[in-house]
């Protein structure tokens, strides 16, 4: 192009080839790529930070109500924290809610009787009984497992003699009351279902009993449930924690599941149900009808057969005294991985070595040391020296007392 002024200079303007267009669009989308991908990490990092510092206060925070609760009114409460799970991937983690534990025992009198006379099982066989009087605020048997107080491997005091409550045959719909079904303790008797000991119940007898409700917690009232960061969760299925949170999935056809594993099954309707295996086997080639089944009852699938549950209780529980109460007590030190929920849905696993360059979050990994209940947060290691089988020790920092940066 020419162009002239008005002294008759004539200049000549270049404009830019096709290539080096090309060239100039190529950078800036590299650079463009850079800056996000930076961007995203760092955005996963200070999700995943803040994730573990509101997990690591919301279990002080429940420490200190437990103590708080003995100061105030010197009544023994523990306080703790309920999981809340991903209804599409039970293996995550996404909130919370804080509950707490009872400061009285149900006390009553059981009225033992037969309701299925002929049926083979010995009149004084006490897995056949129903609630004749009082408990807590006065609510039957039925009303306490609808509140989920009630689930196999509670113990029930009877007349001095311990029980435990059975998951098999577990609290079925009787008239207004429910069955219920007992084991002996180990602690105790060791003669059930024996007509000639003294301590087997018998028909028309009237006991004295005690609930244990040492493990059982409940929502603390105005206590709503609480969402992690979005973008962030605790990964169950890499976290130590006890066996059994590790072991809850979605309902699949054709798939092994092992006995007490659980399910998590979407209503139509909305809200979930719970299932846990009775008996290990491969699933149906169909979904069971579990929506439909009542609670408690028992649903066959293919090659095992499935309990239904309208709750499913994931709770670290605090003492006044400050430990760690309860079944989870047993674990010694509990590790959380906070993890990127971007990574997870790309489908990027932790033992999968092919994977790790490709994380984009940034790990955290929150401790609980049941002896003393208190709690630390460690960035997670994931180093993979020999490329084999993922990560190789993610709370190596933790046990190695490394506290992560503000």
């Amino acid at each position: 192009m020419h162009i002239h002024n008005s002294k008759n200079k004539e200049y000549v303007l270049r404009g830019f080839t096709l290539i080096e267009l090309l060239v100039a669009v190529t950078i800036f989308i590299i650079l463009t790529a850079l800056t996000v991908g930076a961007f995203n990490l760092n955005i996963g990092s200070e999700r995943t930070k803040s994730t573990s510092r509101m997990l690591q206060a919301k279990f002080e925070g429940a420490r200190s109500r437990a103590y708080g609760a003995s100061i105030q009114d010197g009544k023994g409460v523990p306080y703790g924290i309920r999981f809340i799970l991903d209804e599409f991937n039970p293996g995550l983690a996404t909130g919370f809610q804080f509950v707490r534990g009872f400061d009285e025992v149900p006390t009553g009198r059981l009225h033992f009787v037969d309701l299925t006379p002929g049926d083979g099982i010995p009149d004084n066989n006490p897995g056949i009984q129903e609630l004749g009087a009082r408990d807590i605020n006065s609510q039957s048997f039925l009303e306490l497992a609808n509140l989920g107080l009630l689930r196999g491997g509670l113990e029930i005091v009877i007349d001095e003699v311990p029980y435990i409550i059975s998951s098999s045959r577990f609290l079925s719909n009787t008239y207004n009351n429910t069955t219920l079904e007992l084991i002996p303790n180990p602690r105790g008797v060791s003669n059930y279902g024996d007509p000639s000991s003294p301590n087997s119940p018998v028909i028309g007898e009237r006991a004295e009993y005690q609930l244990d409700l040492s493990t059982v917690a409940v929502p603390v009232p105005g206590e709503d449930i609480q969402s992690f960061p979005n973008g962030s969760v605790v990964d169950l299925r890499f976290s130590d924690v006890p066996a059994d949170w590790r072991k809850i999935f979605p309902w699949v056809a054709g798939r092994l599941y092992q006995a007490n594993d659980w399910i998590i099954v979407r209503k139509s309707s909305g809200g979930l149900k719970y299932c846990q295996a009775i008996t290990g086997g491969t699933s149906g080639g169909s979904q069971p009808n579990f929506e439909g089944a009542a609670l408690f009852s028992v649903v066959n699938d293919g090659g095992l057969s499935w309990r239904v549950y309208d709750s499913l209780h994931l709770d670290l529980m605090f003492s006044p005294q400050g430990n760690v109460f309860g079944p989870t007590s047993a674990q010694g030190v509990l590790h959380f991985l906070i993890a990127s929920r971007g990574d997870i849905d790309d489908g990027l696993r932790l033992d999968d070595s092919a994977a790790i360059p490709q994380l984009r979050g940034s790990y955290r990994v929150v401790t609980v040391y049941t002896n003393s209940g208190s709690v630390s947060v460690s960035e997670a290691d994931l180093t993979d020296i020999d490329g084999v089988n993922g990560v190789d020790d993610l709370f190596n920092y933790a046990r190695q007392g490394l506290s992560a940066n503000k």
